[in-house]
């Protein structure tokens, strides 16, 4: 299994530049397994800043997984994030479903979301190519972990977000998608 590092661009007009994570809250990860591929446009996962929370998401990174569990698969449709601003519908996750880096933080104050959620989307954030092979071999995508060291992660700010979707696809993908972020003021 091979590992690609990738940083992406906080230069976006939906996401705002990197700051220090101030009047630090908690620190979540959320991973959705073995999500099928599709022939059509699907959003896997959101993670979204309610407009009335009172706080910022600190997006911290997130690994994408992805491999061929039979058949083959020659599509060139990468898993994309888009920034968002808004997101409804889909399946919104329960609070015991977000893991806490600390168990006695509080539960998150984020929205994720599964199952082709609604969302508006905005600009590309990144982009993770797809399986193409005809074999059963993966690989592991470490998005924006190099955020940290040039100031800080990206802001989301309430009512901003992200996706993780593809705009086609084959049913022989298979996509596992974690993402980490932290919450505060």
């Amino acid at each position: 299994m091979a590992q690609i590092n990738i940083g992406t661009d906080a230069n976006t007009s939906l996401l705002t530049a990197p700051s220090r994570v101030t009047n630090f809250t908690g620190a979540y990860l959320y991973s959705i397994d073995d999500q099928p591929g599709v022939v059509a446009a699907n959003n896997f996962v959101s993670l979204f800043n309610p407009v009335a929370s009172g706080k910022f998401l600190y997006y911290l990174g997130a690994y994408v997984s992805t491999y061929v569990t039979g058949g083959g698969s020659t599509t060139r449709e990468s898993m994309q994030g888009h920034a968002i601003t808004a997101a409804s519908a889909g399946t919104l996750q329960a609070a015991s479903a977000i893991f806490k880096f600390d168990s006695t933080y509080a539960n998150a104050g984020a929205e994720v979301r599964t199952g082709n959620p609604t969302v508006t989307i905005g600009p590309n954030v990144f982009n993770s190519p797809p399986p193409i092979n005809t074999s059963t071999g993966q690989y592991v995508h470490a998005i924006g972990a190099g955020l940290l060291e040039f100031g800080g992660p990206v802001k989301i700010r309430p009512g901003e977000g992200l996706v993780f979707t593809t705009d086609a696809g084959n049913t022989n993908q298979t996509w596992n998608i974690s993402i980490a972020w932290a919450e505060g003021t």
